[in-house]
């Protein structure tokens, strides 16, 4: 979510018009560029920045199929190249979260830039909306790069992936790029929700056992992620509590999240007054 323009008494306040235009205009950056890489995954030819590449997998980044036998392959499928963001190591790929229904969770890891000494870190980023990609955070809040106005990119001076390792996720599937074969992506409970997001976060171990036994585990978001970001704690938990899960959970963050609507509402007439 945007954060909202600081307006000082006196001084011009932007117009409502003027603030949708520019929030539409980052929004189709935004979708520009993550066209670019879900062509990528389909292996198209695509350019960002004047780079042009052309690997050609042959069909769409799927791991699951080498999980959990080939780890190591699965590993080299989803490594994106850092001709996409140099001096960045990420990895991108589907896993399949429901085989009967068929769906299938884009998920996209950044990993930490600056080597340190501390404790390594992964924090799962979950947009809001509901419906909104999670690329959306990565480009446009806190990632490692951001969206020039000629869908160029640019460092980000400041990023949370310097320190520590970010986990983007399509979520719930229907959401961005994760997908279903058959139509079922409809999830009718954040109990669904969590589900498919642990087996997407199991398979992701697999892939990168080091952080499963390594990296502290902290689950975020913001918005109407908020919903996201406490279901799917809960259902860490609770396997952690109740059936022997090893995931290195620590806890969870939360960014002006949509919790508790029937409390939250009756303070937005003071926020807009005060903005």
């Amino acid at each position: 979510m945007m954060d909202a323009p600081v307006v000082v008494k006196g001084e011009g306040m932007k117009s409502p018009a003027a603030m949708i235009g520019t929030l539409l205009r980052r929004c189709a950056a935004v979708l520009m560029l993550a066209a670019a890489v879900f062509m990528w995954l389909w292996g198209w030819e695509f350019m960002v920045g004047g780079l042009v590449s052309t690997v050609d997998p042959g069909e769409i980044v799927n791991v699951s199929p080498l999980l959990p036998e080939y780890p190591g392959k699965a590993r080299e499928a989803c490594k994106v190249s850092p001709d996409l963001m140099p001096g960045t190591e990420s990895y991108a790929c589907f896993v399949t979260v429901e085989e009967n229904a068929k769906n299938h969770m884009f998920w996209w890891y950044v990993a930490p830039r600056k080597k340190t000494e501390k404790k390594p870190k992964v924090l799962v980023w979950l947009q809001g909306g509901p419906g909104a990609s999670s690329l959306f955070g990565m480009f446009s809040e806190n990632g490692p790069y951001v969206i020039n106005k000629d869908l160029t990119l640019r460092e980000r001076p400041v990023s949370w992936s310097d320190e520590f390792g970010m986990l983007y996720i399509d979520n719930p599937v229907g959401t961005g790029f994760s997908y279903t074969e058959t139509g079922q992506f409809c999830n009718d409970t954040k109990g669904q929700v969590a589900d498919q997001l642990f087996e997407m976060l199991s398979q992701f171990y697999q892939i990168f056992p080091e952080l499963a036994s390594g990296a502290d585990l902290y689950i975020t978001g913001e918005s109407y992620g908020g919903h996201y970001v406490t279901a799917f704690g809960h259902k860490i938990y609770r396997e952690i509590k109740h059936n022997g899960c090893k995931f290195p959970f620590r806890g969870i963050s939360l960014g002006n999240a949509w919790v508790d609507p029937l409390n939250q509402v009756q303070g937005s007439p003071d926020l807009m007054y005060n903005l």
